[in-house]
């Protein structure tokens, strides 16, 4: 059975606010969340864990990068 974490976990694991998780679903960019009850979404661990793996790596952030 997959894991599901709500949107306060989803925000906590990737940093961004509710508002760009919203927008990133809309355009694609993002997994789409389950519903879970009539006024209830989450997603499963697996897709945000992918979501996360998937992003480029950044630099350091004083410029020197190894």
């Amino acid at each position: 059975m997959a894991s599901i974490v709500r949107i306060a976990g989803v925000m906590a694991r990737t940093g961004l606010p509710r508002s760009s998780l919203y927008a990133q679903v809309k355009r694609g960019d993002f997994p789409r969340p389950i519903k879970l009850g009539a006024r209830a979404v989450g997603w499963r661990v697996e897709d945000v864990d992918a979501w996360i793996a998937a992003r480029p790596e950044g630099g350091s952030w004083r410029g020197d990068a190894k």
